[in-house]
């Protein structure tokens, strides 16, 4: 069983209890609850001490954020000391990716979307705007790309580049890995 799986088993469950979560320390110990629940489960079902580590290192990267939720339950993203959410979890990704767990992968650049989503409500800005379109390919949520960009605008000259690129790529059901020294000039 993969952890989105298992995340969806309790999914409904979580979101009442961060819902009902009274304080910001309540709903981040729901989180961390849940974290625990999670790696718990996974690693009793796990087979591979590689995808053992892999599952260990994403669940503390998402445990450190647990303090990033508001009194509502709802999560409320803001830079803390060095890198953002969003970095961290690209980085989770792209350790999952270097170590062949491409479900892994595709799980972090999920949880990346729902994190960029907070951020943009806030900030449209052009690096969060191609973060999150390179998430939503990488993570095989290509009509999820398309209906949301392709009538999308960006002023920013890369952005724009950047979301040609990436609609071309979800078009032709690419998921792979790109860089962005092969945007068209």
């Amino acid at each position: 069983m993969t952890m989105t799986e298992l995340l969806e088993q309790d999914k409904e469950k979580l979101m009442a209890q961060l819902d009902s979560a009274s304080t910001p320390d309540r709903a981040g110990a729901v989180i961390e609850q849940e974290y625990d629940r999670l790696l718990y489960r996974y690693n009793e079902q796990c087979t591979s001490g590689a995808g053992r580590a892999v599952c260990a290192s994403m669940t503390q990267i998402a445990r450190t954020e647990a303090g990033l939720v508001d009194s509502i339950g709802s999560t409320k993203i803001w830079e803390s000391g060095g890198k953002t959410p969003e970095k961290k979890i690209r980085g989770a990704a792209w350790a999952c990716d270097d170590s062949g767990d491409a479900e892994n992968a595709r799980l972090c650049r999920q949880i990346g979307v729902g994190v960029l989503d907070q951020l943009l409500r806030e900030d449209d800005d052009a690096y969060h705007q191609m973060l999150r379109m390179d998430f939503l390919r990488r993570s095989g949520q290509l009509k999820k790309l398309q209906e949301q960009y392709a009538g999308k605008r960006f002023e920013d000259r890369n952005a724009e580049k950047a979301r040609r690129f990436h609609l071309d790529l979800a078009k032709a059901g690419d998921t792979g890995c790109h860089s962005m020294k092969e945007l068209p000039p």
